[in-house]
């Protein structure tokens, strides 16, 4: 019998967070195109996220928990697009993630930063 099988069965029936990162190249972000953008997702199998919350979710004091400060998502949003980044989600029941993209700037080395 396959130890893995039965290691599959209990991620499935428990709470899962993948945290996944990749590079992008050649990608456009906005109106602008870059030659390397960094990419991390962050994924869980929760319940998702309200139809109702989804449009207002990056707004200030917009939260789907009764102690949430509503914050959070908020500053991280303000901080990529400082940066030239952008933050997405996607969510629907079992599935929830969130993507942040930022552009990673060459140095006159060759070194990306």
């Amino acid at each position: 019998r396959d130890g893995r099988s039965d290691w599959s069965s209990d991620v499935c029936s428990s709470d899962l967070l993948i945290l996944r990162t990749r590079a992008r190249r050649q990608f456009t972000l906005g109106a602008e195109r870059h030659r390397l953008v960094s990419e991390v997702a962050v994924i869980d199998n929760g319940p998702g996220i309200p139809d109702t919350l989804q449009e207002t979710l990056f707004y200030p004091m917009v939260s789907g928990r009764a102690e949430g400060s509503g914050l959070g998502l908020s500053i991280a949003q303000s901080i990529l697009h400082q940066h030239q980044g952008l933050i997405e989600c996607d969510s629907r029941p079992g599935h929830t993630e969130f993507r942040l993209l930022i552009p990673m700037v060459i140095n006159f080395t060759g070194e990306a930063s």
